[in-house]
């Protein structure tokens, strides 16, 4: 299995040198039309924040509805039937539906057309904003990191999805498995066949949310653990933290340790924001959208960013968890102490980009070579791509 992982893996790296399939920029560049199929609300109201903000244009918006056919979007994209779509030559399509995507993907698909995965889109947008990364040089320069990840992982069920997770980013018909039958359980506290929780776990959850993680971690450990430390940026996000941890009881209350502030790898103050009319719902808060210019000044706020070893670099950690919209590296740099001292199981999320998914566990790897990397992949979508390391 292994030797045919790997030729696949092979394979998607050649076809992504051939085409610049690495990055959705040069994807969109090397058709003839991006089509954007749905006329629907998320399109009228997110196309010029999600698209032309970013220097996106489509030529054509795809719909069934007879009453859209024909009209112009915002004063230059006309919208087209699916028929039309299908006459054009060399067009690329991104399905912005709900229910009927997965249909639209099936069409496109039996007729032959390219499509985009829109979650990798707005997921890679800010990378597309730098051009390094729709550069063949880099993608050259980079390509072997992806087999060394690859021979260091150690499992072969890591294997297997991180080879079909790479094939899905950049060549879509070498994958064998979707993400929905790459999905496990076990998100970030017990991964299939990897660690488990004891009793007396000290868990830094990095990227808390809302308390849903710490919600899950208290299920798993049946409340029995020794102490958990909370970080969230996000200003909104911490005050509904605060309120669920306020409806614990006060002996599990008195175990958990709150702090309004990002990890980075310095302690300083950074803007940071999200777009309000985000369907992610505020988990998309994030460094790197503050360093865009297409927020609102209500988007965004500065927030105090810390290195996590100069805040709990006397207290215990013996499970770290990292989901922070791509500032990971940064926040594992800040907790390198951390890591080498007390060695604490990892579950860092590598799918916010495509390097994300090679340069995080390298530098796991390199802050601590004993550690076993293993992958997993937990919902049916794109989203939750996580490295998990142990010794």
């Amino acid at each position: 299995m292994s030797d045919y992982n790997l030729k696949r893996l092979e394979n998607a790296v050649s076809y992504a040198m051939e085409t610049g399939s690495f990055c959705i920029k040069n994807v969109i560049k090397n058709s003839d039309y991006f089509c954007i199929w749905g006329a629907g609300n998320f399109f009228t109201g997110a196309y010029e924040r999600w698209f032309t903000n970013y220097g996106i244009h489509a030529d054509y918006v795809v719909d069934r509805d007879d009453s859209k056919i024909g009209k112009i979007f915002f004063n230059r994209v006309p919208c087209i039937s699916p028929e039309q779509l299908f006459e054009l030559k060399n067009p690329v399509v991104m399905p912005l539906l709900g229910n009927d995507r997965q249909a639209v993907i099936e069409e496109c698909e039996s007729s032959g057309l390219n499509w985009i995965n829109p979650n990798q889109y707005f997921f890679e947008q800010l990378n597309m904003q730098d051009d390094i990364y729709s550069s063949q040089d880099w993608f050259e320069h980079n390509k072997d990191n992806i087999f060394r990840v690859y021979h260091m992982l150690h499992d072969e069920d890591s294997k297997y999805i991180y080879s079909n997770i790479i094939c899905n980013y950049l060549a879509r018909h070498l994958g064998v498995a979707s993400y929905k039958s790459l999905c496990t359980s076990g998100q970030y506290f017990e991964p299939e066949k990897l660690f488990h929780m004891s009793d007396n776990e000290c868990f830094l959850d990095v990227g808390a949310f809302n308390g849903d993680s710490l919600f899950e971690f208290l299920n798993i450990v049946d409340n029995n653990f020794d102490q958990v430390y909370c970080f969230e940026m996000s200003k909104d996000n911490y005050t509904k933290l605060k309120k669920v941890v306020d409806t614990y009881p006060s002996k599990i209350k008195e175990k958990i340790i709150c702090y309004h502030a990002g990890a980075w790898n310095e302690n300083t103050l950074i803007r940071c924001g999200n777009e309000m009319d985000n369907p992610g719902e505020g988990a998309a808060f994030s460094i790197s959208k503050g360093k865009g210019n297409f927020l609102k000044h209500e988007e965004s706020e500065y927030i105090k960013c810390v290195r996590l070893d100069s805040i709990l670099e006397k207290k215990k950690v013996t499970l770290l968890k990292m989901d922070i919209e791509g500032a990971e590296q940064a926040a594992l740099d800040g907790a390198r102490q951390i890591i080498i001292d007390q060695k604490p199981k990892l579950a860092v999320c590598i799918y916010h980009s495509l390097k994300d998914l090679w340069e995080i566990p390298i530098l796991i790897k390199k802050i601590l070579p004993e550690y076993h990397i293993a992958i997993r992949h937990h919902t049916t979508h794109i989203s939750d791509t996580v490295c998990y390391a142990w010794i």
